[in-house]
């Protein structure tokens, strides 16, 4: 399943290491946000199957990842707190360089429909805000 169209999910390069070929559920079918829950403190838990089939195959209850959320929690917190605009946007909004899926994969994209949906495609058509809640 290694470099499988049907298999990619835009992810950090810390997710997606780890989630390599794991198959977990599709985000366009299952929004990741209603299948976890993070808590201020770090941990995690799914809200139901598909968020313990995300937990379980990208290892997001490792006790670093915890740590790790924590962290960041606290400092957007702090930010949101002290008016910090330019740090929010660098922890909450997306990158400036979201791939075009109009030419991805090599061969063509299988699933035309979402790429009005896409991130880049509604860049495009200024529906992004600088923060993404």
């Amino acid at each position: 399943m290694i470099a499988n169209y049907d298999n990619l999910l835009y992810a950090c390069r810390t997710c997606n290491s780890g989630k390599s070929s794991a198959l977990v559920p599709d985000p366009h079918c299952c929004a990741y946000g209603r299948c976890l829950r993070v808590h201020d403190d770090g941990t995690i838990h799914a809200l139901n199957p598909e968020g313990t089939i995300l937990i379980d195959e990208l290892d997001l209850d490792d006790t670093q990842r915890n740590i790790y959320r924590k962290l960041i929690i606290a400092s957007v917190q702090l930010a949101a707190q002290h008016g910090q605009q330019e740090l929010l946007e660098r922890y909450l909004g997306l990158p400036s360089n979201l791939p075009d899926l109009k030419s991805r994969p090599p061969g063509g994209n299988t699933r035309p429909d979402g790429l009005r949906m896409s991130w880049h495609a509604r860049r495009e058509r200024g529906e992004v805000p600088p923060i993404i809640e």
